[in-house]
């Protein structure tokens, strides 16, 4: 069994102990008056607590768009019982991909429809 299951977890495995330690480095050069931290250093920090941010509010909003195209399909009546089951599989295995494709031909087709009536 691999403690690591995939390239990202790897990457958050590592961000969670980078992290501390340019923590630690910058607020002991800097409080110490020990060795200042270089310039690009302090940048290249804030650019790390940047990239974070920006991958916390991607995984928010995936799995907000999941969840509602999963909300969707529970309210949404199929003409046959083995598409919601086949949507159901797309959506559970494809996640992000999968409730793309939901989107795409179910969620948008119903809208055009009601417009075209």
């Amino acid at each position: 069994m691999r403690f690591f299951n995939s390239e990202k977890s790897i990457m958050r495995f590592l961000m969670l102990f980078t992290i501390p330690l340019f923590v630690f480095y910058f607020t002991n050069g800097l409080l110490c008056n020990q060795l200042q931290a270089p310039e690009f250093s302090i940048k290249l920090f804030v650019l790390l607590i940047c990239a974070i941010a920006i991958d916390i509010l991607w995984g928010v909003s995936v799995f907000v768009f999941w969840a509602y195209m999963f909300y969707h399909w529970g309210i949404h009546d199929f003409a046959n019982k083995k598409y919601k089951i086949l949507w159901f599989l797309v959506m559970s295995l494809g996640i992000f991909v999968g409730s793309w494709f939901y989107f795409i031909i179910v969620y948008e087709l119903k809208k055009t429809i009601k417009k075209s009536e």
